[in-house]
């Protein structure tokens, strides 16, 4: 037995005043002789037994009256019914309801988020006078929402019917610590927790499980799809690798579609579609196997730079939610570029090599002397070559800061630089302590490997099953081979073209100059394919591009140069404007987007109204895996989340949850019982008390 109220069994402690009274009045009393009254010492002995008797027995009749009325109101409660009392065991119950966007799969008893509505009617018309119920959605639990219990049963249908589907997962460990809560602050004994949903794998996938204390609960799972057909269609884009690393206009965007079978059929000739801004520009068609995932390349050429809103999706089947992944890429306008230079042959150079792409060229150039870089603002370039030119230590050190907060650099073995200046400049810079070498005429250096898989490489070359092959080499005779950072092209002695992160920014590394004094490189045809695809690379910003999916974290770090004054406007997919303070460190800015539940991208634009980030929202994988458990799966499931000896009642026949859930509710409350115990004993004591005043022992 349990009490709803024990804090008023103190009450019981009025109980001993019947007692006191009653030893009080068997106190001695003192005898007086009295002639006349002789008499009384005559009185027979069992009279004065019989009266005695009475005394108890009102005592007994008392002490009861007091404890029972106490007991009715601490509101004492049994697990189990008792015929006769049934209709006074009254329940909070908690209903958690599965509302992710896996319940919108339709198997042949229809939509699962229907039928889920459907079952929690049901569930609200097994209330009775008295009872209580909280609806809490699994896929949107929080603290910070008030939930309050009803008693009014068309309200709680009215809830029930404004709750709509989500783009999260459904969380039980979540759901189930909140119901927890709420049933603490429960005002009947008997407490339930109704569990419906479709019961996929993911939502017990929580590596941190907490139990809740359960104890005189019942838990009713009640599993969404059950009784369904398991071989429906589904196929799903479980997820996306976006495979180019540079954006230009008429360079094919390349992508791949991780497509997973859900089902157990072969799935013929369905189609993938690629979008560029909501128009269709390719699609593929493919067979898959029964559950089989593949891996499916499309891509497409974008004619104009801008802003690319993109996705990939299938045809339409048994659940479309799970069928499209969205992306988002920018293609920058002319990449501003500072050349910083002394020879004219060196601008002519790479003056050739980037107007060879076209009649007004694919870069904007801005030519300077090399003592200038002091004095130009390097902020405004979206990259920086420095060539031949006599460069002091804080020019290197200009250069290193530009990088350092997301600028990036281009950097040529230097002929007119002091030897010393420059060897610790490439230091800090993190290309090794380079030296100057030197190859005969008649056996010059040349190259020996190229990471053909780097993406500075990205179509040029044929790679085959060789991806560090041998490409054309111009004939070096002398050089300074970097002997640090990343390796893109090796020569005898180091490395030939190296690369470098640093900070925010990116560093390319060139061993010779981009003159003749050296070497052929500028007459070779590898010379404009490198600075092109150089400033192409170090001009695209890939890094701009976030993808998160749904309920997971979603932090992202806005680079200290755009994210000036920490304000910034977001567009949502479905063109909505807001605007969000963001949190600032000395890295850059943290703009979170935790409470975004709508997929597709979202286009950051900063304080001076320039894009500084997509966000690509995509739903999260799990959600279409429609596993079923059998039964004791899932009663182990949940029972490493609760209380242990909680009674678990699994009703996987949604016709029969009503009957199901009278044949196993339990908890009947005494109380009724107990006033009616107390009437009983006020009557009889009324009833002996007045049989005792007629009594006279004279």
């Amino acid at each position: 037995m349990n009490f709803i109220n024990p804090i008023v069994l103190f009450g019981l402690l009025a109980a001993t005043m019947p007692i006191i009274l009653h030893l009080l009045n068997l106190r001695k009393l003192k005898t007086v002789e009295f002639s006349s009254l002789q008499f009384l010492k005559e009185m027979q002995k069992n009279k004065i037994r019989r009266i005695k008797l009475k005394q108890i027995i009102l005592l007994i009749l008392r002490t009861l009256l007091i404890v029972s009325i106490v007991l009715a109101f601490a509101r004492p409660a049994i697990d189990g019914t008792i015929t006769g009392f049934e209709s006074f065991a009254k329940s909070s119950s908690v209903i958690l309801i599965d509302n992710s966007f896996s319940m919108d799969y339709s198997d042949e008893n229809g939509n699962r988020f229907n039928q889920m509505k459907r079952t929690v009617n049901e569930i609200l018309e097994t209330m009775k006078e008295g009872d209580e119920v909280v609806i809490i959605e699994m896929a949107n639990p929080t603290d910070s929402k008030i939930y309050e219990f009803a008693r009014n049963k068309d309200l709680l249908k009215d809830v029930l019917e404004k709750i709509k589907l989500s783009y999260r997962p459904a969380d039980i460990d979540k759901s189930m610590k909140l119901a927890g809560k709420m049933l603490d602050q429960a005002s009947n004994f008997s407490k339930d927790i109704f569990i419906v949903s479709d019961a996929q794998p993911n939502i017990f996938e929580q590596t941190e499980i907490e139990k809740i204390d359960t104890e005189h609960s019942a838990i009713y799972l009640i599993p969404i799809g059950y009784s369904a057909n398991s071989n429906s269609r589904n196929s799903s884009v479980d997820s996306l690798n976006i495979i180019s690393r540079i954006f230009q206009i008429n360079k094919s965007v390349e992508v791949e579609g991780y497509v997973h079978n859900n089902s157990n059929n072969i799935v013929n000739g369905t189609t993938l579609a690629l979008s560029f801004n909501r128009d269709n520009v390719a699609q593929r068609s493919f067979d898959l196997q029964p559950n089989q995932i593949r891996s499916i390349p499309i891509g497409a050429i974008p004619a104009t730079a801008g802003v690319f809103t993109a996705a990939i999706e299938l045809e339409n089947d048994a659940f479309m939610e799970d069928n499209i992944r969205y992306f988002g890429f920018i293609i920058p306008d002319k990449p501003n570029i500072a050349l910083f230079s002394n020879t004219n042959t060196t601008t002519d150079f790479i003056n050739i090599a980037i107007s060879a792409t076209g009649k007004d060229g694919f870069a904007k150039v801005n030519h300077f002397p090399s003592n200038q870089v002091a004095s130009a603002n390097l902020s405004q370039f979206d990259l920086v070559l420095l060539a031949n030119g006599n460069y002091s230590s804080s020019d290197f050190n200009i250069l290193k800061q530009y990088v350092n907060n997301g600028g990036n650099a281009f950097l040529f073995a230097n002929t007119q630089t002091d030897a010393n200046v420059f060897a610790n400049a490439m230091l800090e810079l993190g290309f090794g302590n380079v030296k100057t070498k030197e190859f005969s005429q008649s056996q010059p250096s040349q190259f020996t490997t190229t990471d053909k898989m780097h993406p500075l490489f990205d179509g040029v070359f044929k790679i085959d099953n060789d991806a560090r092959g041998v490409v054309e080499s111009p004939k070096i005779y002398k050089a300074m081979p970097a002997l640090a950072g990343q390796s893109m092209i090796e020569m005898a002695g180091g490395t030939f073209l190296a690369e470098n992160i640093l900070g925010d920014g990116k560093l390319l590394y060139c061993a010779v100059p981009p003159t003749l004094e050296w070497s052929n490189f500028p007459i070779t045809g590898i010379f404009p394919t490198i600075i092109i695809r150089s400033v192409a690379y170090l001009g695209s910003h890939p890094e701009l591009s976030y993808n998160f999916e749904i309920g997971k974290n979603t932090q992202v770090m806005i680079q200290k140069k755009y994210s000036t004054g920490g304000n910034f406007r977001i567009i949502d997919p479905n063109g909505n404007e807001f605007l969000r303070q963001a949190a600032m460190l000395p890295s850059g800015a943290v703009l979170d987007f935790d409470d975004m539940n709508l997929p597709g991208v979202y286009t950051i634009y900063n304080s001076n109204n320039v894009v500084v980030g997509l966000i690509s929202l995509n739903l999260q994988a799990s959600e279409s895996d429609f596993t079923i458990f059998t039964t004791d799966e899932l009663t182990d499931k949940i029972k490493e989340r609760i209380s242990d000896n909680t009674k678990i009642t699994i009703i996987d026949k949604l016709d029969d949850v009503a009957d199901s859930i009278a044949r196993t509710r339990t908890g009947t409350e005494l109380w009724r019982l107990f006033i009616l115990l107390a009437l009983l004993l006020a009557i009889a004591e009324m009833l002996v008390q007045k049989n005792f005043k007629n009594d006279n022992i004279a």
